[in-house]
């Protein structure tokens, strides 16, 4: 009962006392005989309503200064509040001897005061903060907001929406990063982590349709207390919603006076802005589980701002971190996988490389140390091919202690959020598919890379459009990731110095499915190829809607992002004839029967190129640790992390599906060629190999190996009669000089 309606329980009893006794004849009556048992002394009842008329008349003028109708609407209450009205059995028994006539229609409770009582019974639940304390699962958070000058925050009027992570979150995080409750309470970010889970504002179940993101129509992006830091609520096939793609939220609104609270699994971790190291600001032990996301304004309470760390403090920080790798024999060895594994046109390309992994794995379950055998197991996570996606996985395995390294990101936008991650925790990545030149120029020393750089493709892609398909005008597109940005960004270069130009350079937003304006537009400058650089969704609408703008007879062309079955899939027959560019494996036996165990593992070809790329990455992660390992006394596996860098960097005739790779200090390690292929009959096949010699392009017409295909396998990779003569038209049209050139 709140204080206000106790103020008015009261004062009603005392109204009630005051008409009783001015009822009574006021000559001298004769006396009512009472049960002895229930009767209360004369003295005690003189008294008693004395105290009582004196108090109601205090308040009496307070109470008549108030509107009927609110005096009404304060009266009225529920059964349960009628009873706690009722000070004693004596009171309720004369209140009940009122005559009918005193129970005016003004005591009734209008439709209006019936919405104010409901009011009066929510403020009943309590604030969020008194709802937390009531249920008992909140003692760690509790004491976190208490710590950190946030109880009357989240005491006050809001409304708020916390999403509260309960002690068994709290403790799993504690547990994961070695420390205690006290350390945790310590930590001079401690505001900004709590802030983070706090929205100034009402965010129940049905609302957060509210929050979709424009651009994303799968993601519900909400902005925190937190300055600009935003949470990504996103929902499973199963219906269970996920915040950051690590912690699960139950979206039963929990209700309070002042907002409401949904209950999550995990203690979320806030993104740094720091550029060079974003694990910086933490004490105790690599708390990453950040996840990215652009938000609202901080409030003030914050004890020290995260940006202002000094060099003295980053470097005790990173040596409280850990730098080992400790596992005993009954636990496994974890490899952390970041691939796309959700988005139209990017989960083929992450499933590609997840399969390229497990059968690394398939083939080597454990490693061997000492002589000592250790499982090997994968956590797989989803980086969505973002840059958001990127920053949130590296956090969250940042975070985790069991793993050794990591294979990936899978697209160059989340490698490079993920990079300064991982270099701040001491972690190694290899990634099987980020191609964007500039990641091995950017001076990280997490990153390396199974796969050939986009410096080699978006060269090998211009000389082969300007001297093979002899073609000198071209309009460029692409989808504003780094990958996209980057390899257009190469392919021009190379393309003006030898002669070309680009009448048309354009970007499209990831998610956009209406191209027809910019295909208008760029038919009003008469390439004589579109070259796309992104990922299927996009670039199939595109190979479909160019005949809407009469390009459809305009060659397209476009890289590995593309290169797989999934646009041939989308675009249908528009996908006819179209080019694209990807790294090609050294053909070898391992290769071949690899690809045999793929087909029967999974049931169908691989759908994008980055198989063997994932394949390799584990096994060098594999070797690392066989070779920098050693078992202590206590039979535990211990793994430096910088021993793990040291290696890959220095890696050397490594024997892989891809061909021999050989490790620069950049973290480059594939030189493999770059093949050119072409959609014939449904299916892209190699035309083209490009290759660099000594810092020279050589293209090579491709000539697929007979001797140990079957009949029907040969036919298939034959180009028809109709495709061969368009495959030859452009050729037979070039210039001498072209020629000469090539």
């Amino acid at each position: 009962m709140s204080r206000t309606q106790q103020r008015w329980a009261f004062i009603l009893i005392l109204i009630f006392t005051v008409v009783l006794a001015a009822c009574q004849p006021a000559a001298t009556p004769t006396p009512t005989t009472r049960p002895t048992d229930t009767s209360v002394p004369p003295t005690e009842v003189s008294a008693a309503t004395e105290e009582m008329t004196e108090a109601a008349s205090a308040l009496e003028t307070e109470a008549a200064a108030l509107p009927t109708e609110e005096m009404t609407s304060e009266m009225m209450a529920t059964e349960a509040a009628t009873m706690e009205m009722m000070a004693t059995e004596e009171s309720t028994m004369e209140v009940a001897m009122l005559p009918t006539v005193a129970m005016t229609s003004e005591m009734m409770p209008t439709e209006e005061a019936t919405m104010e009582m409901t009011m009066e019974a929510t403020a009943e639940l309590g604030t969020i903060v008194d709802v937390a304390e009531a249920d008992g699962n909140f003692s760690i958070l509790l004491a976190a907001l208490d710590k950190a000058g946030l109880t009357d925050t989240l005491s006050g009027e809001g409304p708020f929406t916390v999403f509260a992570p309960t002690d068994d979150a709290f403790k799993k995080l504690l547990d994961d990063n070695s420390m205690s409750a006290d350390e945790l309470l310590d930590r001079k970010d401690l505001a900004d982590i709590l802030l983070y889970h706090v929205v100034s504002g009402s965010v129940t179940a049905d609302e957060l349709e509210n929050f979709r993101s424009t651009d994303n129509p799968d993601l519900i992006v909400v902005p925190t207390m937190l300055d600009d830091k935003t949470l990504d609520i996103t929902f499973n096939d199963d219906g269970t919603a996920m915040i950051n793609g690590e912690a699960e939220v139950t979206l039963t609104n929990v209700e309070a006076s002042n907002g409401v609270i949904h209950v999550i699994d995990t203690v979320l971790m806030p993104p740094s802005d720091m550029t060079e190291a974003p694990m910086m600001e933490m004490t105790e032990a690599p708390m990453m589980e950040m996840t990215e996301a652009p938000m609202m304004e901080m409030p003030e309470a914050t004890e020290a701002p995260m940006m202002e760390m000094t060099a003295e403090a980053t470097m005790e920080m990173m040596s409280e971190m850990g730098p080992n790798v400790m596992v005993s024999p009954d636990n496994d060895i974890v490899i952390g996988l970041a691939v796309g594994l959700s988005g139209e046109g990017i989960a083929p390309l992450g499933i590609d490389i997840q399969r390229g992994a497990e059968l690394a794995l398939e083939d080597r379950p454990t490693v061997t140390v000492d002589g000592v055998d250790f499982t090997v197991s994968l956590d797989v996570q989803d980086d969505q091919c973002s840059a958001d996606g990127g920053q949130a996985v590296a956090n969250r395995f940042a975070s985790d202690g069991s793993i050794v390294g990591v294979v990936g990101p899978m697209c160059s936008s989340a490698c490079r959020a993920a990079a300064p991650i991982f270099d701040a925790a001491d972690y190694t990545s290899i990634s099987p598919s980020c191609t964007a030149a500039d990641l091995t120029t950017s001076g990280y020393s997490s990153f390396n890379r199974s796969v050939v750089s986009d410096a080699f493709q978006g060269v090998i892609a211009a000389e082969y459009i300007y001297n093979v398909l002899g073609l000198h005008s071209i309009a460029t597109i692409h989808d504003g990731s780094t990958y996209g940005e980057g390899l257009v960004s190469v392919l021009t270069d190379r393309f003006e110095q030898l002669g070309g130009e680009v009448v048309s350079s354009d970007a499209v937003s990831v998610g956009d499915t209406d191209f027809r304006g910019l295909l208008d537009d760029i038919a009003q400058t008469e390439p004589e190829l579109i070259y796309f650089a992104g990922f299927p969704a996009e670039g199939s609408r595109l190979l479909e809607q160019r005949a809407d703008a009469g390009l459809e007879d305009v060659p397209f062309m476009s890289a590995d992002g593309v290169a797989g079955t999934e646009v041939v899939d989308l675009a249908g027959d528009s996908a006819e004839g179209m080019y694209a560019t990807k790294a090609i494996a050294a053909d070898s036996t391992a290769l071949s029967d690899f690809l045999d165990r793929y087909v029967s593992t999974y049931g169908e070809e691989p759908p994008a190129p980055y198989h063997a790329n994932g394949y390799d990455a584990v096994n060098i992660l594999l070797d690392a640790i066989e070779s920098v390992g050693y078992v202590d006394d206590n039979g535990d596996l211990v793994v430096l992390r910088s021993d793990v860098q040291n290696y890959v960097r220095t890696l050397s005739d490594f024997q892989g599906l891809t061909g021999v790779l050989n490790a620069t200090d950049a973290g480059e390690t594939s030189v493999a060629d770059i093949g050119i292929f072409q959609v014939m009959n449904g299916v892209f096949t190699q035309v083209y190999t490009g290759s660099v010699v000594d810092g020279d392009v050589v293209l090579t017409p491709y000539e697929a190996p007979m001797m140990d295909m079957t009949e029907e396998a040969t036919m298939e990779m034959m180009p028809t009669e109709e495709i061969m003569a368009t495959e030859a038209a452009p050729m037979m049209e070039m210039t001498a000089e072209a020629t000469e050139a090539s």
